[in-house]
């Protein structure tokens, strides 16, 4: 038998409010990351960013009292609605596909499961305000034999993708 072998992986925020899937030609592997710093230096960035952007905007337009009420607001909204500015300016801040090791991702795991005790791998894109998927079945079917991964952003729906197409085509449901 061959051996295992990491084929990628990506940690992300958009993955289970943090979560990474990395993928061996042996197994699935879910590991849970402490990336609520993450998550609020990418919150916090998004925040600074846009209210610069009203403020310059208000101040040229509006005057100082509603240029800095403008860019309080709109950066507050863009720091609960949208990530999108800091996945431009910092990505690193919001994910991961560096290549990790076996013996880091054993020992870092939270979930595995082995080809053959896969049943189906179903994958979802996530759309609009809806998010997507990834559900995991063992064989056998029960609801506790299911790993369920929100994803919520196009970029890891992609990658997981073409990933899980890799790894065990024939169990992959789009």
């Amino acid at each position: 038998m061959s051996e295992e072998v990491v084929l990628g992986g990506i940690t992300s925020l958009e993955l289970g409010g943090g979560y990474g899937i990395y993928v061996t030609n042996r197994r699935i592997i879910g590991v849970k990351k402490g990336l609520f710093v993450k998550k609020v230096l990418s919150g916090l960035l998004s925040l600074i960013i846009t209210v610069l952007i009203f403020v310059i905007i208000g101040l040229l337009t509006f005057g100082v009292a509603v240029g800095g009420t403008l860019g309080v607001m709109f950066g507050l909204l863009m720091m609960r609605f949208g990530r999108w500015i800091t996945k431009t300016i910092a990505p690193g801040l919001v994910r991961d596909t560096n290549p990790k090791s076996l013996a880091e991702l054993d020992t870092n795991k939270d979930y595995e499961i082995r080809k053959e005790d896969i049943d189906y791998i179903e994958i979802k894109e996530p759309y609009m305000f809806e998010s997507g998927y990834i559900k995991i079945v063992r064989k056998g079917g029960s609801k506790d034999k299911e790993k369920h991964i929100s994803i919520s952003d196009r970029y890891e729906y992609e990658y997981l993708l073409e990933l899980l197409r890799k790894f065990y085509p024939e169990a992959l449901r789009v």
